[in-house]
């Protein structure tokens, strides 16, 4: 069984990412209550986090850029993350520290995140 959960929970725009005051160069800030709820429900039965970033070149493509052809290249990289023990229970969707270091471990995934697509956008760069 897989379970999809996406983080940004919406398309990517600067617009949005100017609005939500977003501190990552290419993400909009997580969105971490669907995470945090599948993990607390369902977490003695998952094994890991398969983290999947998507780079597109050009930078900023529309779905018709993809339905027309327009989009030059595709970089998919997926990584499996362990989740930490502590995060498989139901304390990481109550106030508290086990929320709070929830939250620091996925903004720690984000960044991780900004710097892949920051190389992978300098790798199409300089071809």
């Amino acid at each position: 069984v897989a379970i999809l959960n996406f983080a940004e929970g919406t398309r990517f725009a600067r617009e949005k990412q100017i609005d939500q005051e977003s501190p990552y160069r290419h993400l909009l800030r997580p969105r971490m209550g669907g995470v945090a709820f599948v993990l607390a429900s369902l977490g003695d039965q998952l094994e890991a986090l398969l983290d999947a970033t998507i780079a597109y070149s050009p930078h900023d493509v529309t779905l018709w850029d993809l339905l027309t052809g327009r989009i030059e290249r595709i970089d998919v990289r997926v990584r499996r993350v362990e989740i930490p023990a502590e995060f498989l229970t139901g304390s990481i969707v109550e106030p508290g520290a086990p929320l709070a270091r929830f939250k620091r471990w996925i903004e720690t995934l984000w960044r991780e995140k900004d710097a892949l697509l920051d190389d992978l956008r300098r790798e199409v760069t300089s071809r």
